[in-house]
């Protein structure tokens, strides 16, 4: 049992370089095979926690893949693998994640805020989880027009990450600034908090970290018309092509072929945008399409995001079979520094 346990847990590591490298996000044989025999070692070890980590690591993989759907299955395994550890602080942790593809996916925005608000109320005793529930509050908040809320929930998970001193935490609360920051209207200071991310992450040295505060960076460039500048972050964006990095940099390249007005750019357009008609990830596709009609951007969104009936997250649907109710979580390395979004 042991030696399958810790085998299991070897192949977790090892996928966790692959992420920080920027490698993982690849649909290769190798990493998914590697998750597969991570899975069936920590199944035939009995163990829980191998379980639970060799899960949300292949949760992690789907979802930076794109599949929404997959992912959230992948995620719910881990659920139920916690739920056998009596472990309050890791089901939260889990959870969270949960609440994480709530905000990207299909949930109205006003949903996220409530899935947030009671994930934040059960961890009042786990500062990271609370700081994690805030953060993923904040661009719900935004796309309902509550700047103000969604703003105070950004600076109370900041003052969390950074008195914990997680700069991985801190870093994804800046990039989350930046994009309420954005839906407010003040690219100025989106483009602030945005920067500030890619101090943190160029001192880390995690390549996928790097690419993903590139591209946020990027919308915000290509927002206000600075393309030139935005294209070496647009391709940084790119060299790590997980999901919410294909949509985003999709939309900021075709905002910057629509700004030519060549006679052939609707046509291109079109062509440029069709690989986000099926994606899962709604919030995401709609701020990919906000990026390319700057001037319905905010309206998009809280239309969008609020106001149309979709399939949702509820923490009912998300619970264990312990019948606790469920929102968060990811793999070890990114149980500290959440999912791209």
């Amino acid at each position: 049992m042991g030696d399958r346990r810790l085998t299991a847990q070897a192949r977790v590591r090892r996928l966790e370089v692959l992420t920080t490298n920027g490698a993982i996000v690849n649909p290769s044989d190798d990493v998914r095979v590697e998750t597969d025999l991570a899975i069936a070692d920590a199944e035939f070890s009995g163990d829980p926690r191998a379980l639970w980590e060799a899960w949300t690591t292949r949760s992690v993989y789907t979802y930076l893949l794109g599949d929404l759907e997959t992912s959230i299955v992948e995620q719910r395994s881990a659920l139920e693998a916690v739920g056998k550890l009596d472990d309050d602080r890791l089901m939260l942790e889990t959870q969270a994640g949960l609440l994480t593809m709530a905000l990207v996916g299909s949930s109205p925005a006003t949903e996220v805020v409530a899935i947030a608000e009671d994930l934040r109320r059960r961890a009042a005793t786990f500062p990271p989880t609370r700081g994690e529930s805030l953060r993923l509050a904040a661009p719900a908040e935004a796309m309902l027009g509550r700047f103000d809320d969604a703003r105070r929930h950004i600076a109370e998970s900041l003052a969390i990450g950074e008195d914990l001193r997680r700069p991985w935490d801190v870093m994804h609360i800046l990039l989350d600034s930046s994009w309420v920051e954005r839906l407010a209207g003040d690219l100025a200071a989106a483009e602030r908090a945005c920067r500030r991310a890619l101090e943190i992450v160029d001192r880390l040295g995690d390549r996928t970290l790097h690419a993903f505060g590139a591209a946020r960076l990027a919308v915000v460039l290509v927002a206000v018309g600075r393309f030139e500048e935005a294209l070496p972050f647009i391709a940084s964006g790119e060299s790590v092509p997980g999901i919410t990095n294909r949509s985003r940099m999709i939309g900021a390249r075709a905002r910057i072929r629509a700004s030519t007005g060549d006679v052939d750019a609707r046509e291109d357009l079109a062509r440029m945008l069709e690989p986000l008609a099926t994606t899962g990830f709604m919030n995401v596709k709609t701020d990919a399409l906000a990026i390319v009609t700057p001037r319905r951007a905010t309206w998009q969104r809280r239309s969008t995001c609020a106001s149309e009936k979709r399939t949702s997250f509820s923490p009912s649907r998300c619970a264990p079979a312990s019948g606790r109710s469920a929102s968060r979580g990811m793999c070890p390395r990114s149980a500290a520094g959440g999912l791209s979004r």
